[in-house]
């Protein structure tokens, strides 16, 4: 077993951890506003340098998000990116719960990307550091209920109307975000187009929900009025932004730019961005409202943070002529620079 600390000017600190079963890292990449809070995700990386660079752009997104929606914690990330595939989940869970120990707090753990609610669960048998509950034993759908607020808030100022019926909205990845979100669009009679790398979601989302299936390049025929990208990050990248043809970009994937610049490549081209940390805030204001209050309905009025948020960050967008991003970024460095 090997346990290092990694210290850079990227980050607070990242902690690397390599035995027989399983490599893991955690990035604490700023403790200003609280200890760090962020998801541990199950995704292989070849070496550890591919992997940090993965965890430590997504902790950064972390600080930017629990800040942008004012919840008292910093960002952070974790990643298991090798592990024994022989060995059972709950054994490579019970040394993550020994980092967990090891880091004392600086960091609390939740759900992810290819991990659940019920990791968490076996997690707190052995450390007092993850977060992430079911109720009624359902996992209540914050992230998506967040995405979707910004989508009504967004469409009220872009298409006057917070009303999505007959609004075509693109929606990438089918996961425990997307899946959830397309049912909140569909409330609504939205005309929501879908694909996933999964064709048996895809199906599924046809079938029980009145989707549409299509690839991804339907985002370039100027059919679609709203891309929401729901899977992993990079979706929006230097060589697909100049075809886009799309009137507004909004989803719970993390990191969607490929650079931040590409923020004022979509504002020249009059395609609004809404900040993906802002969009998928969902997930930590559903953490913190964790304790004897905590019920759909309660989380849901707590989420509407998002909507709020997107109605002032684009009035000041439309004020100073420039992206979204900008105003949220000056917001999130304003706390950050004010601390707690």
């Amino acid at each position: 077993m090997v346990l290092k600390v990694i210290q850079n000017d990227n980050f607070y600190k990242a902690i690397s951890y390599t035995s027989e079963n399983v490599s893991l890292l955690v990035v604490i990449d700023d403790v200003t506003l609280g200890p760090a809070l962020g998801g541990c995700r199950m995704l292989e990386f070849s070496d550890e340098k591919e992997a940090l660079h993965h965890v430590a752009r997504l902790a950064k997104a972390m600080t930017y998000k629990n800040a942008v929606v004012d919840l008292p914690f910093g960002g952070g990330k974790a990643l298991i990116y090798q592990w024994n595939h022989q060995k059972s989940r709950n054994e490579i869970f019970r040394e993550f719960a020994d980092v967990l120990n090891y880091i004392n707090g600086e960091y609390y753990t939740a759900d992810d990307v290819n991990t659940t609610v019920k990791d968490m669960d076996f997690l707190r048998k052995y450390t007092k550091f993850a977060r992430g509950v079911f109720y009624k034993g359902q996992q209540i759908p914050a992230t998506s209920f967040g995405v979707y607020q910004a989508i009504k808030a967004a469409s009220s100022v872009i298409f006057k109307t917070p009303n999505l019926k007959g609004i075509n909205v693109f929606v990438q990845g089918l996961g425990k975000v997307g899946y959830s979100f397309v049912k909140l669009l569909r409330s609504e009679q939205a005309n929501v187009f879908v694909y996933d790398i999964q064709p048996d979601i895809v199906q599924k989302s046809v079938d029980e929900l009145g989707c549409i299936a299509c690839t991804p390049d339907i985002v370039y025929r100027g059919t679609i009025d709203i891309l929401s990208p729901c899977a992993l990050g990079n979706s929006i990248t230097k060589d697909n932004i100049q075809d886009l043809k799309v009137k507004l970009i909004a989803g719970g994937a993390n990191n969607q730019l490929e650079n931040p610049s590409l923020a004022q490549v979509l504002y020249d081209k009059n395609i609004v961005y809404i900040p993906d940390f802002l969009c998928n805030a969902g997930g930590v204001i559903d953490v913190d409202c964790e304790g004897e209050n905590y019920c759909p309905e309660y989380v849901y009025r707590r989420v509407g943070i998002i909507y709020d948020k997107t109605i002032s960050f684009l009035n000041k967008s439309k004020e100073n002529s420039c992206p979204v991003l900008d105003i949220a970024l000056d917001y999130v460095h304003s706390k950050l620079k004010g601390g707690k």
